[in-house]
């Protein structure tokens, strides 16, 4: 498969001095030219949240405005940075999420009102969403969700994020049907996860679900084989029943044969390097 352009970024306003001159930019371009760890760039970087209250700015969002400001600054490296360096930056979330300190000296909680840590990554997974300017190119906007994919799959992979989200993406894009009456669930008031897809869009979604099973596909398989979907906090709406568990691995196979063999040339490179991760998954589990 050939990989995708993600330099096509819009020009964007002009960026303030006040920016180049924050401590986090400049913890970034430390570890950026190899001059920091990852373990001593996640403290460094963390320092400026950890260290202080919440900020009294009498809005909605205090206790999270500074996430927000350096998730955002992680994910433009995230986007803009050469493709080589996106394991580097897994790496520095990783060391993140092992910071034992507290959000805000413990002032920001959580939905049970405990005490905030780094240990999930609060907020990140958030800032990939809708995150494409109007203005950009389809060609652009598939290059910036296949790379965010490939990062939450990797944050799946070393264990920050739990393996449901990678199965439930994977059914998310290969058991919903083409005329899956999305706005009717909603208006039944069905719960949907943030992965959930109002339409099918298969030359963004084939090749994400090519980097989910790179990077998570043994687990997945094992854990569907042993369990199905049992303890799935978030079953998708568009979940297929079957007979044996392992029925579902099949069915994604099949599919994804389907795909291989369809009209668009981006969704079908996708599909084969995905059912190539596949065979590599199946191989290696015979192997043991």
């Amino acid at each position: 498969m050939a990989i995708p352009d993600y330099y096509f970024f819009p020009e964007g306003d002009p960026v303030p001095d006040e920016w180049m001159l924050a401590e986090e930019l400049a913890i970034l371009k430390a570890f950026y030219h190899h001059l920091m760890t990852a373990e001593k760039a996640a403290y460094a970087i963390t320092r400026p949240i950890s260290d202080s209250s919440v900020p009294f700015l009498n809005t909605y969002e205090d206790d999270s405005i500074a996430l927000f400001r350096l998730w955002t600054w992680i994910v433009k490296a995230l986007q803009q940075w050469p493709a080589s360096r996106i394991p580097d930056l897994v790496a520095l979330l990783d060391a993140i999420s092992k910071v034992p300190d507290l959000i805000h000296r413990g002032e920001t909680i959580d939905d049970e009102y405990n005490p905030m840590g780094w240990n999930i990554l609060p907020y990140f997974g958030a800032m990939w969403r809708d995150d494409y300017p109007d203005t950009a190119t389809r060609r652009h906007k598939r290059g910036l969700y296949i790379r965010a994919q490939d990062v939450e799959s990797r944050l799946v992979a070393t264990g920050i994020w739990e393996l449901w989200r990678a199965i439930n993406y994977v059914i998310w894009t290969l058991e919903m049907k083409p005329n899956h009456d999305y706005a009717e669930e909603d208006r039944n008031g069905a719960h949907h996860h943030p992965l959930a897809f109002q339409t099918l869009e298969l030359d963004f979604q084939v090749p994400a679900v090519a980097c989910w099973i790179q990077h998570n596909g043994q687990r997945m398989y094992e854990t569907i084989a042993r369990d199905g979907l049992k303890g799935n906090p978030n079953i998708p709406t568009v979940s297929m029943r079957f007979d044996e568990h392992v029925g579902r691995w099949a069915f994604w196979k099949k599919r994804l044969l389907e795909i291989a063999n369809g009209p668009d040339d981006f969704a079908r490179r996708g599909a084969q390097v995905a059912l190539g991760y596949m065979d590599e998954t199946t191989t290696s589990l015979t192997d043991h």
